[in-house]
């Protein structure tokens, strides 16, 4: 397990798989609780394949990755509306 890094590469793939996937799983079948289900087991199935881990390791790949994503869009909205603000100064 384990036995080679993940590499940027690897995380790109896996975006662009889940995403393509999970698109087609949601055109072809009616969108609902079961495909959300599956595309969830995709994209934990991909992490494992790239990452070289098992599921457990792969579900807490997803949840820091979710987690690193929250923060991350949470500090650009802080930015956008500091810039807003500037910018904007009359309607803030």
């Amino acid at each position: 397990m384990g036995g080679q890094k993940a590499k940027f590469t690897d995380g790109l793939w896996i975006a662009a798989l889940g995403t393509v996937i999970g698109e087609i799983l949601s055109y072809f079948f009616l969108p609902g609780v079961l495909v959300s289900i599956v595309v969830v087991i995709v994209w934990l199935g991909l992490i494992k394949h790239f990452f070289d881990c098992g599921w457990a390791k792969a579900l807490l790949i997803a949840i820091v990755a979710i987690i690193i994503f929250i923060i991350i869009a949470g500090v650009l909205a802080f930015i956008g509306f500091l810039a807003l603000r500037a910018f904007l100064p009359r309607f803030f």
